[in-house]
């Protein structure tokens, strides 16, 4: 999987606070599709 740059999830509560739930929600399903799509292409998945 390649490089993208931005701000990480730490960045964006520090940045911002507590999130909106509605916003919390968002990027759980922006998570979980990433999860689905690298599963899917046979990437493996693994904890840093």
């Amino acid at each position: 999987m390649e490089y993208l740059e931005g701000e990480d999830l730490m960045e964006l509560i520090t940045r911002e606070g507590a999130l909106p739930s509605s916003r919390v929600a968002d990027i759980g399903v922006q998570v979980s599709a990433a999860l689905s799509a690298a599963q899917t292409r046979g990437r493996p998945l693994r904890n840093r």
